[in-house]
């Protein structure tokens, strides 16, 4: 399995945890079955989670150690988290015994958004408001994740990798393992819901202006793509 690192955006007030993203790799001999007799028939798969959300207070004097941190003039948090873990099989065609190549059959990947706002426990109802409308933010972007993650899978179907060494089968496993990792990365990029929450931030002054947070979050979205160029 490979972790690629946690690409995080802050806020003065929200902080959003963009992506923690893995890789899989399954490797097949042809005339090979699966392990457990069943058989795959969809070339890609893709399994999107539920969004999972919790509401946490905490103690700005004493913070949990598994609360994101925050600096001086935050007041809340917002932590969401887009994982994506894809797992690519392959079937490999040995030429000799130094020479092979892989083939790619499938690809599954897997999809989850955790949210998390972290508020004092005398939190005003417009800082609340304000971090519920990165949550919205978050999930907006998340309803359309796996039409992102099943074009960029699609693209992998058939590819064909030529390879030579010793150890054929690590050599083929190293190369759909890389794949799962660009297939990751790929949908981290494409996702990208940051520009939105940044903009969003701007437009609110971080909850400390009388802009409606629903108007906020509308324009974000709408205008985020053309406002960052």
């Amino acid at each position: 399995m490979v972790e690629a690192a946690l690409l995080r955006m802050r806020t003065i007030i929200g902080l959003c945890v963009l992506l923690g993203l893995a890789a899989f790799v399954l490797l097949k001999r042809p005339g090979s079955t699966p392990g457990n007799g069943a058989k795959e028939t969809s070339a890609v798969v893709i399994n999107k989670l539920p969004v999972h959300f919790e509401n946490r207070t905490f103690d700005p004097a004493n913070p949990p150690p598994e609360m994101p941190p925050t600096t001086p003039g935050e007041a809340a948090v917002c932590d969401s988290n887009f994982v994506a873990s894809a797992n690519v099989s392959g079937d490999t065609h040995p030429t000799d015994a130094t020479q092979d190549s892989v083939s790619v059959t499938q690809v599954k990947v897997t999809l989850q958004l955790n949210v998390t706002i972290w508020t004092p426990a005398d939190v005003s109802p417009r800082v609340m408001e304000h971090e519920n409308g990165h949550r919205q933010i978050s999930e907006h972007y998340y309803e359309t994740a796996d039409k992102v993650a099943e074009r960029i899978a699609a693209t992998y179907l058939g590819r064909q990798t030529e390879i030579t060494g010793s150890d054929l089968d690590g050599e083929a496993g190293k190369q759909l393992q890389q794949m799962a990792s660009e297939i990751t990365a790929e949908y981290g990029k494409q996702l990208s819901p940051e520009p939105a929450q940044l903009l969003y931030d701007t437009i609110t002054d971080h909850s400390r202006n009388d802009v409606s947070v629903q108007d906020a979050v509308s324009h974000a979205i709408k205008n985020a793509a053309v406002e960052a160029n």
